[in-house]
C-alpha cells in the first residue's frame, strides 16, 4: 500500500503540472510590421498633421519604405529608414482633426503591411516675435512645455518662398538674409516633442507632439523708416497703447493713408488715428466699416485716411484692441511736407 500511495501521488502531480503548463497567460502579440503615432497641433493659422512611423523589417539596410496615409482631400505619404526604419513628417491642408483617426499602409519584406493612429492635440501655444535688422532678423518665442527641439523659417510672405531656416533647443535665434523693404516677410516657429532625428524609439510609439506660431515682419516700435511705402505695424509695436510713426522728409506731392485691421475680428474698442504737421484741418470721423471684408473686396478706400486727421471704428466682442489692431501706413501723392501719424487705442 504504501508503494501504491507514491505512484498515485506521482502521477497526480504529473497531470496537475500538465494543466497548469505556461501558467494559465497567452504569449504576446507578435508586433506589428507597421505601427504610427499621430497628433493634430491647431495652434498655428491652419491645423498640422504630425505623424511619425516605424517598420519592423528584418532588412538592416536598404531603400527607404514609403507609407501612404489616407487622408482628405488627397493622402500623403512619407519615408521610414534604416537602421531604425523610423521617419516621420508633417503635413498641411488636410482635413484630419483631433481626435480623428489616421490610418496608412506600406510594403516591408515585400508583403503588405497597415496600421492606423488617433490624432492626440498638440503642444501648448507657442507665441513667435520677430524684429527686423541691417542683417536680416532676430527672432525668438515662448518656451513650450514638451518641446526638445524648436524649428524655424523665414519666408517671402505666407505660402512664399523660403529664405532661411534652422532649428535650436533655445528660444531664439538670427536670420541671415537680405531682405527686401518692401515686402511683407513671414516668420514661423515650431516646437516638437520629438527631434525628428531619432534612429529607434519605444514600444508603443510616442506621439509626436507640436505647436506653431506665426508673425508676420512689422517696421518695429521706433516707428518704422519714415520712408517707405506699406509700412506694416503689428501690436507688438504699440507702446502704452499708441502706435507713434513720424516722416520727417515727405517729398512735395506725397500724401498719407492710414488703414487698421482687426486681424482677429471686430473687439469692442475704438481706435482713434490723429495727424499733426502741415496738411488740411481734420476730417470728420469715419464711419465704422469691416477691414476684413475691404479688404478682400479688394478695395481699401473706406478704410483711407488721407491727410491731418482724426478716426475711430468701434467693433462688438469687447476683447483687448492692442492685441489684434494692424495699422499700414502708405505715402501716397499729395504736397505734404512733413506729417507724423498717430494711432491709439480706447
Amino acid at each position: 500500500m504504501p508503494s501504491a500511495h507514491v505512484r498515485l501521488a506521482a502521477a497526480l502531480a504529473i497531470a496537475l503540472a500538465t494543466a497548469c503548463g505556461g501558467g494559465g497567460s497567452s504569449p504576446p502579440p507578435p508586433p506589428q510590421a507597421l505601427e504610427l503615432a499621430c497628433s493634430v497641433a491647431s495652434s498655428g493659422p491652419n491645423p498640422v498633421l504630425t505623424v511619425v512611423g516605424r517598420a519592423r523589417s528584418a532588412a538592416t539596410a536598404g531603400a527607404p519604405i514609403t507609407v501612404t496615409l489616407n487622408v482628405a482631400p488627397a493622402p500623403v505619404t512619407f519615408t521610414l529608414s534604416a537602421p531604425g526604419w523610423i521617419g516621420s513628417a508633417e503635413f498641411r491642408g488636410t482635413a484630419t482633426l483631433q481626435g480623428g483617426q489616421v490610418s496608412g499602409t506600406a510594403t516591408v519584406d515585400g508583403a503588405p503591411a497597415s496600421a492606423s493612429c488617433t490624432t492626440y492635440s498638440g503642444l501648448p501655444t507657442l507665441t513667435a516675435h520677430v524684429a527686423r535688422t541691417a542683417t536680416g532678423a532676430d527672432l525668438s518665442w515662448s518656451a513650450v512645455a514638451g518641446a526638445t527641439v524648436y524649428r524655424w523659417s523665414l519666408r517671402d510672405g505666407p505660402g512664399g518662398a523660403l529664405v532661411a531656416s534652422g532649428s535650436t533647443a533655445g528660444t531664439t535665434a538670427t536670420a541671415t538674409a537680405t531682405l527686401d523693404p518692401l515686402k511683407n516677410y513671414v516668420a514661423e516657429v515650431g516646437g516638437y516633442a520629438l527631434t525628428g532625428t531619432e534612429t529607434s524609439l519605444p514600444t508603443p510609439l510616442p506621439v509626436p507632439q507640436a505647436t506653431f506660431g506665426r508673425v508676420l515682419f512689422t517696421a518695429g516700435n521706433t516707428g518704422g523708416d519714415g520712408t517707405t511705402a506699406w509700412q506694416l505695424f503689428g501690436p507688438s509695436d504699440f507702446v502704452g497703447g499708441t502706435l507713434t510713426v513720424g516722416f520727417p522728409s515727405l517729398a512735395a506731392g506725397e500724401r498719407l493713408a492710414v488703414l487698421l485691421v482687426n486681424a482677429a475680428g471686430d473687439d469692442g474698442s475704438v481706435a482713434t488715428v490723429t495727424t499733426v504737421g502741415t496738411g488740411t484741418p481734420d476730417l470728420a470721423p469715419l464711419a465704422p466699416w469691416s477691414p476684413l471684408a475691404a479688404m478682400a473686396a479688394g478695395s481699401s478706400a473706406a478704410a483711407v485716411d488721407e491727410g491731418p486727421s482724426r478716426a475711430g471704428a468701434r467693433g462688438g466682442d469687447g476683447g483687448p484692441a492692442r492685441q489684434r489692431l494692424h495699422a499700414v501706413l502708405h505715402v501716397r501723392p499729395r504736397v505734404v511736407p512733413a506729417l507724423g501719424v498717430a494711432v491709439e487705442e480706447h
